[in-house]
């Protein structure tokens, strides 16, 4: 019996000491974890790309042809790759349009030149006229007149002359007084004679030669005008003429004066991201359409597209490595010139939310065998350190935005330490503090996450609002309940006015429905009960709330008491800073914030509690 009983006791202690090794969650337990140990080396940090070879320095060569269809067809082109100099031929285009419009320019010049010819001729006559007038029209006018005052002064001189020796022979009876009054209205004639005659030469000196010359020099005007439309509508056909000449000229494209290098066909997709455009016989071309470059060969680059998510460790002049796909077992070292701020466009119908950022990275001594449009891999060194703390990317354990490790400090013991992790890479993290060169750290901790000391976690949702925005919103609500208000009480005016109208015209039939819109009425007042007193109502909960003296203040010990963030709001309205706040200063305070965010304070709903209370 002792022996069974001894025994009992013995697997009792057994099934203990099993239960506290086993189940009890302690950190005593055997860990089999894969330890790495903390190094100390040189870091770098890479982002690895493909792209295509180009020149940093292009000679574009466009066509300059305005074509009027929209297009030009092309006739033939140089062979790509070509090794072309200055002034050597590169494409033709179709120039048969613009050979017919040559010869209906030429023709048009012809006839516009035809027309300042007559336009001058005209202009010449116009001159010529009042010339004419000047010198012979208006001096023989003028001559004829003073002939004709001439002839009326002697007229006048005879008839005065006849008719004193009329009156000496009609005094002694020799002739009648009718012949004496003959003679006495022959002498009227004469001076009405004269009189007319230098009437005539002063209307002609004064007004007649004045007329003439206006509308002799309006011809002369009209006449210069009509020259200078001829030789404006001429300057504009000449101007076509020669436009015209040159689109044949640039029809045949050449290497420009002092340029060489080898051909390269730009490339151009459509918007769909689809087949490729290519220069060759028959294809349309658009005006200021690249078609060739000539690049500068000892200036090559690589355009890289880079996914968004590494594009914010690239910077300028960071070195980068190239291996070029044509060239094997050659490494061409470079560096970044240039990384675009905009993502790439990209194709028609692309659906990925992923975006790529273009970066250019130039080559150092590039050879002559580089060729633009090869492809190749690019390697930029983001980050270089000489002599830091490393450890792999899988020792690391983030909570609670802090980077943890689990270092090993003992045969079966653990330690959970806080680092800084200062940069990484797709295989290690470079450490800052924490850690010492050759700790041993474990792999995945997670797993082991019963070994590890880690802070709780603390979760705080709260989106905290610029201060005073919660009061302005507060101060909105009121505003638009006191608007809301005033609408309701003109509907009811509204509906009542109705009422009363129909009620006069139907009689005592109207009664009943009286009484329905007073019903109707009293619902709706009733509905509005919860405007209170506006912002004066929301004021008067404030002091009561917090005036626990009832001394119509809220002094220094009342306002510890109040909200953190209210506070600091309310702060602001102690105006005279006694640290007293009277119910006339929250009253100022509010007024002015209500014109700060929006106008007047309005009604509104019934007196709410302050924000964050």
């Amino acid at each position: 019996m002792p022996i069974i009983i001894a025994g009992g006791l013995a697997f009792g202690l057994l099934a203990l000491v099993m239960y506290w090794s086993f189940f009890s969650g302690g950190k005593e337990r055997v860990v089999d974890a894969i330890l790495k140990p903390v190094i100390e080396g040189e870091f770098v940090a890479k982002v690895l790309d493909t792209g295509e070879v180009q020149s940093a320095e292009n000679v574009e060569i466009k066509c300059q042809v305005g074509s009027r269809n929209g297009n030009v067809t092309v006739i033939d082109a140089v062979k790509e790759g070509s090794k072309v100099y200055g002034g050597d031929w590169l494409v033709t285009l179709d120039s048969t349009a613009f050979e017919k419009e040559l010869e209906q320019q030429k023709l048009a010049v012809s006839n516009a030149q035809t027309q300042v010819i007559q336009s001058v001729a005209q202009l010449e006559a116009a001159k010529a006229s009042k010339e004419e007038y000047l010198e012979g029209t208006f001096l023989e006018q003028l001559r004829t007149i003073d002939n004709d005052i001439f002839n009326a002064q002697q007229e006048l001189t005879e008839s005065e002359a006849f008719l004193e020796h009329s009156v000496k022979l009609q005094a002694k009876g020799f002739i009648t007084k009718q012949q004496l009054r003959s003679d006495q209205i022959n002498l009227e004639k004469a001076k009405n004679s004269l009189e007319l005659a230098r009437q005539r030469k002063s209307v002609l000196e004064k007004i007649t030669k004045k007329k003439d010359v206006i509308l002799l020099d309006s011809d002369i005007a009209a006449a210069q005008v009509s020259v200078k439309n001829a030789e404006e509508a001429k300057r504009i056909e000449e101007n076509q003429l020669e436009e015209v000449e040159q689109q044949l000229e640039f029809c045949s494209i050449v290497v420009p004066e002092g340029v060489s290098g080898e051909v390269v066909y730009h490339k151009e997709f459509d918007r769909r991201g689809g087949s490729e455009w290519v220069l060759e016989p028959g294809a349309q071309v658009r005006e200021r359409q690249v078609l060739i470059k000539l690049p500068n060969q000892d200036k090559m680059e690589i355009k890289v597209l880079i996914n968004e998510q590494s594009i914010t460790a690239i910077q300028e002049k960071m070195p980068a490595t190239i291996s070029v796909d044509a060239l094997p077992n050659v490494s061409l070292k470079g560096y970044v010139t240039r990384v675009n701020s905009y993502a790439e466009q990209g194709g028609w119908g692309s659906s990925s939310a992923i975006r790529e950022y273009a970066v250019f990275v130039r080559i150092l001594d590039p050879p002559r065998e580089l060729i633009p449009g090869m492809n190749a891999s690019v390697t930029i060194q983001t980050e270089f350190q000489a002599d830091v703390l490393q450890a792999p990317l899988q020792c690391i354990y983030a909570a609670n935005d802090t980077n943890f490790v689990l270092r090993k400090t003992g045969e079966n013991s653990f330690e959970t330490t806080e680092v800084t992790v200062a940069g990484e890479n797709s295989i290690n993290v470079w450490i800052e503090g924490g850690v010492n060169a050759g700790d041993e750290l474990v792999m995945d901790p997670g797993q082991y996450r019963e070994l590890m000391d880690l802070p709780e976690r603390e979760v705080d949702d709260r989106i905290k609002l610029p201060e005073g925005a919660e009061e302005a919103a507060a101060l909105e609500k009121a505003k638009e309940a006191e608007a809301n208000k005033k609408v309701s009480a003109e509907k009811r005016k509204s509906i009542e006015g109705k009422s009363k109208r129909s009620g006069s015209k139907r009689g005592k039939g109207g009664d009943s429905k009286e009484k329905d819109v007073t019903s109707s009425k009293s619902k709706a007042g009733g509905g509005g009960g919860g405007g209170g007193g506006g912002m004066d109502a929301r004021i008067d909960d404030m002091m009561s709330r917090y005036d626990s003296n009832s001394d119509g203040k809220i002094d220094s010990d009342e306002f510890a008491e109040i909200d953190g963030r209210f506070s600091g709001f309310l702060k602001r309205a102690d105006a005279d800073g006694d640290g007293n706040y009277t119910r006339e200063e929250i009253k100022k305070f509010f007024d002015n914030m209500a014109q700060q965010f929006g106008g007047g304070a309005g009604g509104g709903g019934g007196g709410g509690r302050p924000p964050g209370r």
